[in-house]
């Protein structure tokens, strides 16, 4: 995943308004920087960096949603949420033929007509999902969208006339750790007992996902606030959201796989000859390493919700933020790479 850039002048000392202010200029600048190149570029990996960009601020908008008037919200975010949907299946396509390629690049058998025939169709509607994606009026249209999220911040941040739930805005950013991070674990956590030990259950696997990843992206905001046992944390959580999402892209592609299947059955019905037939043996055993590949994460997801319970995770959380290592930094720590500006 595409590291997030450093934010000049974040201090989690400070306010919890100037904070958030500053955050949520900050992201959308980081989005609309790879947004800018997306259009010069026809590279898989912007693509993959604006995406995951629009993900880190929907993070942003979805945890500290409260903030908002709700109206004047849905405004803002409906816009930026359809946006990253208009990215999410030529991604996801780029990820099916990165896996598939990855495999045929280890394939030592000489029959992989079906694999190859797979892997061409799978290509072709990449192109045609990508050609279709820069000639998206919505997606063209969405730099007029940069102007408008930042004047809906300055206007409407912590609306004094607002209650805000859960967050203290009397405390420092990096005080409400303690408020957020804790109630954000609970989010994924209510789907743990439908997923530990059920592999079948993808849907719950996919949503105990799908509630992880804000969680990781706020962590990421606080990795210099806290010490080694929040970092660990972080990790785990890491962890889940990247092994679930692999077992998820598994899932997609043997989705795939299964139909093409299918049509390789109907049309092999339709030859007379077995020199007309196409062997499926090759797609066959490629769904049964997919299948080996899937056991192999769940097991991992499901020892890291074994240690998760052993350990009280949620207690070691809420101990992890509940005071300040005086190892961390306690001034804001600026890299001069990869540094985005406010003004950006």
């Amino acid at each position: 995943m595409a590291k997030a850039f450093e934010i000049e002048g974040f201090d989690v000392n400070n306010n919890l308004t100037d904070s958030l202010l500053l955050l949520f200029k900050s992201k959308t600048g980081e989005l609309f920087h790879h947004y800018d190149q997306l259009f010069d570029n026809n590279d898989i990996e912007i693509l993959h960096n604006t995406r995951v960009s629009s993900r880190r601020l929907i993070a942003l908008f979805k945890v500290f949603r409260t903030v908002f008037p709700e109206k004047r919200f849905l405004r803002a975010y409906t816009p930026l949420y359809n946006f990253k949907n208009l990215l999410g299946s030529v991604r996801e396509n780029d990820v099916l033929l990165k896996m598939i390629g990855e495999y045929i690049l280890g394939f030592n058998q000489q029959d992989v007509k079906a694999v190859m025939h797979f892997f061409a169709k799978l290509k072709n509607d990449n192109i045609n999902a990508r050609a279709r994606l820069y000639k998206n009026k919505e997606l063209k249209e969405f730099k007029i969208h940069k102007e408008k999220l930042i004047k809906f911040y300055e206007k409407n941040l912590l609306n004094p006339k607002k209650k805000i739930d859960i967050l203290d805005i009397n405390l420092s950013f990096r005080e409400n750790a303690a408020l957020i991070l804790p109630l954000l674990f609970e989010k994924a956590k209510k789907f743990q007992d439908c997923v530990y030990k059920h592999p079948r259950n993808k849907t719950e696997l996919h949503r105990m996902r799908i509630k992880a990843k804000p969680l990781r992206y706020t962590m990421e905001l606080y990795l210099k606030a806290f010490g080694e046992d929040f970092i660990q944390c972080y990790e785990d959580i890491k962890f889940f959201v990247e092994k679930t999402g692999d077992i998820h892209d598994i899932d997609v592609i043997s989705g795939h796989v299964e139909n093409y299947l299918k049509e390789i059955k109907i049309f092999n019905a339709t030859q007379k000859g077995k020199k007309e037939k196409i062997s499926a043996k090759s797609l066959s055993e490629y769904l049964y390493f997919l299948k080996d590949r899937r056991n192999l994460y769940f097991g991992r997801v499901n020892e890291l919700l074994e240690k998760w319970e052993s350990e009280d995770f949620k207690s070691k959380l809420e101990k992890s933020v509940s005071s300040i290592d005086s190892s961390q930094p306690e001034e804001p720590v600026n890299t001069a790479q990869d540094v985005l500006l406010v003004t950006n």
